[in-house]
């Protein structure tokens, strides 16, 4: 990276708060790896457990079943 570019960057950056991030949705529980090693190729396979940490009613629908 050259100094012109690496200045234009440290110009554009802007100050972060703490209160301005916002917790995660979702949450990785767990992650599970399995590789199936060969001599002309390599399988990987991941089985992850994601759980969601907030539930947002905003976006629920309200359905009203009228006569």
């Amino acid at each position: 990276m050259s100094d012109t570019n690496s200045n234009t960057a440290m110009t554009n950056t802007k100050e972060k708060f703490r209160k301005d991030y916002k917790s995660y949705d979702y949450i990785i529980e767990t992650v599970d790896l399995t590789f199936q090693l060969n001599s002309t190729k390599t399988v990987v396979q991941s089985l992850l457990k994601v759980s969601r940490t907030v539930i947002d009613i905003s976006h629920t629908e309200a359905v009203v079943d009228s006569p």
